[in-house]
């Protein structure tokens, strides 16, 4: 949908998620955590970012300066106490606050969305959980946040049609 300009995509946003992405992928690298599932996240993320600033909106809320200065304040605490937990942490919080824009546009229009896409990746998350190496806080403690974010949004998506709690229509 991205590619055919059929949703509309905060490119500020796609460029938080993978600058965010990149930061944990690292995190787990300094942790010595390698995985092949965050390393094509990673990849997927950039070019959804690439894309979303090729075809997508460029508002910068005051969500996303949030989120900058969050990711900025992770990568600078994971430097400065050379603790991968300290970035993850942050990144976690990225992740909520960056979300966040992401649930009222599922809320409002669900159809703006595409559901099969947004199926795969939450299966992807749970599959790229169970495929990590070895469990530790370190390694799970973002795919474990991811996947109750995916939970959120895989409930937003798949609600009922009808009326909203405000009564407007919801599809």
């Amino acid at each position: 949908m991205l590619l055919q300009k059929k949703t509309n995509v905060v490119a500020v946003t796609r460029v938080l998620w993978a600058i965010n992405n990149v930061t944990v992928f690292v995190s787990l690298l300094a942790a010595k955590e390698f995985s092949w599932y965050f390393l094509v996240l990673t990849i997927n993320c950039i070019l959804i970012a690439i894309l979303a600033i090729r075809n997508g909106n460029a508002d910068l809320s005051t969500t996303n300066i949030i989120c900058a200065i969050i990711s900025i304040a992770g990568i600078v605490l994971g430097l400065i106490f050379r603790s991968p937990i300290a970035a993850l942490v942050c990144s976690a919080l990225v992740s909520l606050f960056s979300t966040l824009p992401m649930y009222k546009v599922i809320w409002k229009n669900p159809k703006e969305e595409d559901l099969l896409s947004w199926v795969f990746n939450y299966v992807a998350l749970w599959c790229g959980t169970f495929a990590l190496q070895s469990w530790t806080a370190t390694t799970l403690c973002v795919p474990v946040f991811w996947i109750l974010l995916g939970t959120i949004n895989m409930v937003l998506l798949c609600r009922p049609q009808g009326n909203n709690i405000d009564g407007t229509k919801n599809r």
